[in-house]
């Protein structure tokens, strides 16, 4: 018999679903957003997915896809920038699923324990065209 086994990539999938049914999404009126963004994330072939928070209150912005030379996160679903380069990462969350709840990881670095992440919060607002004088 062979002793050795060959590394497989491991994947969060499972792990997001379970945040998206039972923490981010959770409930009746969020039930077609969660049906919408499952369905994008079973059509996508990544192995690691994370989550876009707005900010530390786990506001769901989006479903964000890790790969590429270099490492950057795709928009799967949700809002949101296109692509997220990984030094605009500014928090990273690690999901809990026996409690429930997203934990702030103390790390600066992307690895396969991260399951979610923020952005800088001037990112979100748009800058609006000033009004001429």
């Amino acid at each position: 018999p062979r002793l050795y086994k060959e590394p497989t990539a491991r994947s969060n999938r499972p792990l997001i679903q379970n945040a998206l049914a039972h923490c981010v999404l959770a409930g009746t009126p969020n039930a077609p957003l969660r049906a919408k963004v499952l369905q994008e994330m079973e059509q996508s072939s990544a192995q690691q997915l994370l989550i876009l928070f707005r900010d530390g209150g786990c506001q769901f912005r989006g479903v964000y896809a890790l790969g590429g030379i270099p490492p950057t996160l795709k928009r799967l679903s949700g809002s949101g920038p296109r692509s997220v380069p990984l030094p605009m990462v500014e928090a990273l969350y690690k999901y809990q699923s026996d409690q429930r709840r997203f934990c702030r990881l103390p790390a600066r670095t992307m690895s396969g324990s991260v399951d979610a992440f923020t952005i800088p919060g001037h990112l979100w607002h748009p800058k609006k065209p000033g009004t001429p004088k």
